[in-house]
């Protein structure tokens, strides 16, 4: 089965939106879960005057946080980078925001049982969206087109086979 050039990239043309790579960002965080309030509040207040005064972030964030406390605050997936959609939506805004070596400030958000807790971000790197180029997705655009038309090829032969068959049915 031979798929052409043309077929490649006019299946690349067609699907574009597919192959967009959305703004990311390279995350580490600092979580304080809603303990005892106001306690919370102050140990994330002297951690964000920590952070401003240049105290290393990774090292913060194992001694202070709830989230991955072995990786520095690094966000779990993918090496550290989030998609906006990973987030929820007030840490995205201000991850989203931030530019790289930019800590935010202190975040509260409220929890589901009524209490606060607290967030500190840190962007380390951000990539801006871009489209996949055709140069480094041809085989796999190659392999689904192969597939699509292996698969309608079964499918035109099984018809075939089913419309010729003589089936007498015996009662």
């Amino acid at each position: 089965m031979t798929i052409s050039p043309h077929m490649i990239e006019a299946y690349y043309q067609e699907h574009v939106r597919d192959f967009l790579q959305p703004d990311r960002v390279k995350l580490r965080m600092i979580y304080l879960p809603p303990e005892s309030g106001t306690e919370v509040e102050a140990v994330g207040k002297e951690v964000l005057g920590q952070v401003e005064s240049g105290v290393d972030f990774a090292q913060l964030a194992k001694k202070y946080s709830e989230y991955n406390r072995a990786g520095g605050g690094l966000f779990q997936e993918n090496g550290g980078w989030v998609e906006r959609d990973g987030l929820k939506s007030d840490l995205a805004d201000v991850a989203f925001q931030l530019r790289p070596g930019q800590a935010s400030g202190l975040l509260s958000l409220p929890t589901a049982q009524g209490t606060k807790a607290y967030y500190i971000l840190m962007v380390e790197e951000v990539k801006k969206a871009t489209v996949t180029p055709l140069t480094s997705i041809r085989d796999a655009i190659e392999s689904t087109l192969v597939a699509a038309e292996s698969e309608k090829v079964q499918k035109d032969w099984i018809d075939r086979l089913k419309r010729d068959a003589y089936i007498e049915r015996f009662l």
